[in-house]
């Protein structure tokens, strides 16, 4: 074997080691991130009128959740941020750009 193939054959063998060991983003449970989201809006009066001004006044609605909610959720409605946003601007609160 050529000393060129062997280097290509160590390249590749090192990424896929690498790729095989690089932590992955979770998974979204879009169920849970959904309940944590209802619960702001619809359960919780207080944290309703909390996102709803901070809406209002043109924060980001995902970053207006996430400082409403408790760690775990504000982890859930991150790792589902997309469909997070869907949800939120058919409740009627669009993303602000």
């Amino acid at each position: 074997m050529s000393e060129r193939a062997s280097a290509w054959r160590t390249a590749l063998c090192a990424l896929a080691l690498a790729s095989s060991c690089a932590p992955s983003r979770a998974a979204c449970d879009w169920a849970a991130a959904k309940r944590d989201i209802l619960r702001v809006l619809d359960v919780d009066a207080e944290q309703g009128a909390q996102f709803r001004k901070a809406a209002q006044d043109g924060w980001d609605t995902i970053e207006a959740i996430g400082k409403i909610v408790d760690a775990a959720a504000r982890e859930r409605i991150g790792q589902c941020r997309y469909e997070a946003a869907e949800f939120l601007t058919q409740r009627g609160f669009p993303p602000q750009h």
